[in-house]
């Protein structure tokens, strides 16, 4: 998400495709695509997108976007202290309400 933002703010999205895709893709698609992921990631549930208008926006190359702000995760990450932790002491920064992330492990 950093690396996104980053990339974002500088207007260097483009850098964040996989080169493997070489020219295969349309540029301004893609960074509309990417402009739109950020504006899912929104720290304001209510600010975020729902997923009727996200559609909306991919297929209307003509629908002006808002413009997105810094993403939770970023912004927590930059403050002095960084270092939140959970009730067992562990340090995170992926969750703001202690829910844990199941991650799943292929067999």
């Amino acid at each position: 998400m950093k690396e996104a933002w980053e990339l974002w703010t500088r207007d260097r999205a483009s850098e964040f495709m996989d080169p493997t895709l070489g020219n295969s893709y349309s540029p301004t698609e893609a960074s509309r695509c990417f402009h739109i992921a950020l504006l899912c990631v929104q720290g304001n549930p209510e600010e975020r997108p729902t997923m009727s208008k996200v559609l909306l926006m991919l297929i209307s190359d003509q629908m002006q976007l808002p413009l997105p702000v810094e993403p939770p995760i970023y912004a927590r990450a930059n403050t002095a202290d960084s270092s939140i932790s959970t009730k067992t002491g562990s340090a995170y920064n992926e969750s703001v309400n202690e829910v844990t992330i199941t991650l799943v492990q292929p067999r």
